[in-house]
């Protein structure tokens, strides 16, 4: 297997794309680098009626698209992505530990990401059923950390688990074989 990196300037982000090429397949993963700004939130006198406890929140995603081509090959990306439209800061809130914190919820969601693309490289016959089971059992992984994460460091209000996080997440981030279940 191949592994390829590349590296281009997006709206002042450096953001990699990630090429792995094997006999079976042509994959991408795009976003996973990416490091969050306060720009990438909007600013809110309170929080929603349904975020009471959270001064802050990042919605990360990511989408999955395949094909398969004449030879067999599975040709697809895999895009972690942030919606600052569904992001948001209370006003006058902002710090370098909150955006840190949230830059954790965004990076379990693209090591997340990187497991799918993991598994759909392993997968021998991939059928759409298939896919749509690797993407729920990764969405639900992702949501459960996330949830997890949340807990522990009380939304990063707790400094030495925040801290161990922050160590965990940057360790198996750039682990190449790291994967969401390495996370506490």
């Amino acid at each position: 297997m191949a592994r390829k990196i590349f590296r281009c300037l997006e709206n002042n982000y450096v953001i990699f794309f990630i090429t792995i090429l094997t006999h079976q397949s042509i994959m991408a993963l795009s976003g996973f680098s990416k490091n969050l700004r306060w720009a990438d939130f909007r600013e809110v006198e309170n929080p929603p009626s349904d975020d009471q406890h959270h001064i802050a929140k990042i919605k990360a995603r990511f989408s999955a698209g395949f094909r398969t081509n004449r030879r067999g090959r599975i040709i697809g990306n895999v895009s972690i992505q942030s919606s600052r439209s569904e992001s948001w800061v209370v006003s006058g809130r902002k710090s370098a530990a909150l955006l840190k914190h949230e830059q954790g919820h965004y990076d379990i969601t693209a090591i997340g990401a990187r497991d799918l693309l993991r598994n759909i490289e392993n997968s021998s016959s991939l059928t759409q059923r298939r896919l749509n089971q690797m993407i729920g059992d990764i969405q639900t992984a992702i949501n459960e950390y996330n949830r997890k994460y949340d807990r522990l460091t009380n939304h990063g209000l707790n400094s030495g688990p925040q801290r161990h996080w922050n160590t965990t997440i940057h360790n198996i981030k750039n682990n190449t074989s790291g994967t969401i279940q390495g996370l506490p």
